[in-house]
């Protein structure tokens, strides 16, 4: 199941067209997707998931084209595999501060994307990016096969272990044979598999709450017919009236540049202010469940 037969499904079961995600996840991983909604899909773009935490395995008995289950698994060599000291796995793997995203991955290449030039057996480059390690943690080891947990930053792709810990073990080999994503970082709030909701199981009910997702984004509640009227608009309301509407705004800003206009009428702007002036980033912004 691809991430968007995800969103096919979802769509069948809430009866909700518009709906998008973020994160994508391998067609051979399962877990925690995040998924928005109506009008709250405007606000994806805003959302920073700076960090996420797999389980996973790294077969160590052949290898593949995609670094998973994807592509057929070919033979290796294992007359050299060794098996490492977990402290020894452990601080290899966080001292990892760069690697190369797989081929067959979502990452764009002139225009196309990466798995679909790997499926036609495309020659192309990849260039490496910055990534960050943290929280390893070596859940199992035997000779063909080493399970772990970690978090990497935003933009890591965890197949690209499956080469580097096969290379560990003495081997030309390695790919993923678990993947689950368990937890998606937002800023140091975080959400996990048990926030989640099945897919076979889905309602209306369960939903992640803004200030979970946004929390360095301050949210104001403001009654005022005015004011709603003009964002409908798409008219800017003057910040010095605001500032006198909201008591506390100028305090709960000294962070954030971006902050939510909340209206009892189920209606939420995205506005952002600079100290001077303010502008309007998305309006009608939120589903309200």
């Amino acid at each position: 199941m691809t991430s968007f037969d995800v969103i096919r499904k979802m769509r069948k079961i809430l009866g909700i067209k518009k709906m998008w995600h973020i994160g994508t996840l391998d067609p051979k991983a399962d877990g925690l997707m995040l998924i928005a909604t109506e009008q709250s899909t405007k606000l994806l773009s805003f959302i920073n998931s700076e960090k996420k935490t797999y389980l996973f395995s790294v077969r160590l008995d052949g290898k593949s084209e995609s670094l998973d289950l994807e592509q057929e698994i070919q033979p290796i060599d294992t007359s050299r595999r060794k098996i490492p000291d977990k402290n020894f796995l452990i601080q290899k793997i966080s001292e990892i501060t760069e690697q190369i995203p797989p081929k067959f991955s979502a990452i764009h290449i002139d225009g196309k994307r990466a798995y679909d030039l790997a499926r036609k057996w495309r020659d192309f480059d990849i260039p490496k990016r910055k990534i960050s390690v943290s929280d390893v943690e070596i859940i199992s080891v035997s000779e063909e096969e080493i399970s772990l947990r970690l978090t990497i930053s935003s933009g890591g792709y965890i197949r690209s272990f499956a080469p580097m810990i096969g290379e560990l073990c003495g081997i030309d080999g390695g790919y993923i044979s678990v993947l689950r994503r368990e937890k998606l970082f937002f800023w140091e709030h975080f959400v996990t598999l048990g926030d989640a909701e099945n897919l076979e199981n889905l309602t209306r009910e369960k939903y992640i709450s803004e200030e979970t997702i946004f929390p360095d984004f301050p949210f104001f509640v403001l009654d005022d017919k005015k004011v709603l009227w003009m964002l409908k608009n798409g008219i800017v309301p003057n910040i010095s009236e605001l500032i006198e509407k909201i008591p506390d705004f100028s305090e709960a800003m000294k962070n954030s540049q971006k902050f939510f206009l909340f209206f009892p009428h189920q209606y939420a702007s995205l506005l952002e202010w600079n100290g001077e002036n303010c502008k309007i980033l998305k309006n009608d912004a939120m589903s309200f469940l």
